[in-house]
C-alpha cells in the first residue's frame, strides 16, 4: 500500500520536474537524463521534507513540555516518600516537604546539584545561578541537560 502511495506522490510532482527540465533542454544534456536527475532531487527533497516535518513536530512538543509542569516525564520512583505520608504520587509535581529527590546513579555532580537546588530546595534559576556562580543561561542549559538525562534513564 505504501509503495502505491509513494508512486502517486511521485507522479503528482513529475510534471513539476518536467517543467523545470524544459528550462534547461538546450544546455547539451539529454532531457531524459535531466528528468532522472530531477526525480532523484525530488526523492531527496521528500526525505529532507520528512526530516523537517519531524523536527518541527519535536520542537512543538518541546515547547509544550517547557510550558507545562505535567509534560515533564518522570517516574514515581524519582521521589522517595517519607513513611506514613498522606500524599499520593498523582497529587504532586515536585517533592513535598520531608521528601528527597532520588537521583539515579551516573548523573554528573553539577547536574545532580542543580536538580537538588531546583526541585528539592525550590530555588529559582536566578538563585541557582548566584549560588553556582554561573550565568542564568548556563543554568538553563544545565536544567535542560539534567532533565534530558533523567528522561533517558527512564525517570
Amino acid at each position: 500500500m505504501r509503495e502505491k502511495r509513494d508512486e502517486i506522490n511521485i507522479e503528482a510532482y513529475s510534471n513539476l520536474v518536467r517543467s523545470i527540465v524544459a528550462r534547461y533542454r538546450n544546455y547539451g544534456c539529454p532531457e531524459d537524463d535531466l528528468f532522472q536527475e530531477g526525480m532523484i532531487g525530488l526523492l531527496a527533497f521528500a526525505t529532507y521534507a520528512a526530516y523537517r516535518v519531524k523536527k518541527k513536530i519535536i520542537e512543538a512538543l518541546n515547547r509544550e513540555r517547557r510550558g507545562s509542569m505535567v509534560a515533564i516525564p518522570y517516574n514515581d520512583e524519582i521521589f522517595q516518600q517519607v513513611p506514613d505520608a498522606d500524599i499520593s504520587p498523582d497529587d504532586r509535581d515536585s517533592p513535598e516537604e520531608g521528601e528527597t529527590l532520588q537521583i539515579p546513579e551516573g548523573i554528573p555532580t553539577l547536574e545532580r546539584e542543580f536538580l537538588v537546588l531546583h526541585f528539592e530546595k525550590k530555588l529559582t534559576l536566578k538563585e541557582i545561578s548566584t549560588r553556582l556562580d554561573m550565568s542564568r543561561e548556563r543554568v538553563r542549559q544545565l536544567k535542560q541537560k539534567a532533565l534530558r538525562r533523567l528522561k533517558l534513564t527512564g525517570y
